[in-house]
């Protein structure tokens, strides 16, 4: 083997790769950094806090004048420049002036809100009212329509007996009569007055009657009077 040259090991030895880290931030950037961000933000709390204060006196929320004599702002530095001390009488005319213009102001609303109840109520007590109105006028109805209806079954109850009577009038003269001359009568009476006279006389007399009428007539009769239908009679003729 050539002197001066390495015996090879069959290995290769790898380069190793140095990584640079950043140097660390000295103390004073650190502190300067940590300074700049909390000043940021004293400073937008500050800002919030003037923006929500003026705000409130241009809503009048704050009452400056009472914040001036009560905190002695007129001696603050710098502030208190926009500030003017009070004579004690004058402020204490605004007290008493801003009292009475709290008190009325107090009054206006309660009066409000009584008048508004009131009318509440009242429209309460009309609704009330319109609701008992409209129940007495359908219970009115309601009771008017029984009368009535009651009124039409005894009208009708009487017509009927009355219509009864009659014919039993009508039935009694025509059996007295000759059927001959009772058939002729007949025969120029309406259907159903002919068939409720026949149907109250006696079965003979009714048959010598019908055995005088037209054959046609008498057959329609006796149909009616089998089947069982007739019309209810309005009116007959008074005897």
């Amino acid at each position: 083997m050539p002197e001066g040259k390495p015996a090879e090991t069959g290995t290769v030895k790898k380069k190793k790769t140095i990584v640079q880290r950043p140097a660390k931030a000295s103390w004073k950037a650190r502190l300067g950094r940590f300074l700049g961000i909390n000043l940021l933000r004293l400073l937008g709390i500050g800002l919030l806090v003037t923006v929500g204060f003026f705000i409130g006196v241009y809503l009048k929320m704050v009452d400056l004048d009472k914040l001036n004599n009560e905190h002695k702002i007129y001696d603050w530095p710098i502030v208190g420049e926009y500030f003017v001390k009070l004579p004690w009488e004058r402020y204490a005319e605004y007290r008493a002036k801003k009292e009475e213009e709290d008190r009325l102001a107090a009054e206006a609303e309660a009066q409000r809100i009584a008048e508004e109840e009131a009318k509440r109520l009242e429209e309460e007590k009309k609704a009330e009212a319109e609701a008992k109105k409209e129940a007495e006028a359908e219970a009115k109805k309601s009771k008017a329509l029984v009368v009535s209806n009651e009124k039409i079954d005894k009208e009708r109850q009487e017509r009927a007996a009355a219509e009864k009577k009659r014919i039993a009038k009508l039935a009694r003269l025509y059996t007295d009569m000759k059927p001959e001359e009772a058939a002729k009568i007949v025969d120029n009476l309406q259907d159903d007055v002919a068939v409720a006279i026949l149907q109250r006389m006696e079965e003979g007399v009714s048959a010598k009657i019908l055995a005088k009428l037209d054959p046609m007539k008498a057959a329609r009769f006796s149909n009616i009077i089998f089947v069982g239908k007739r019309t209810v009679l309005t009116s007959l003729p008074d005897y």
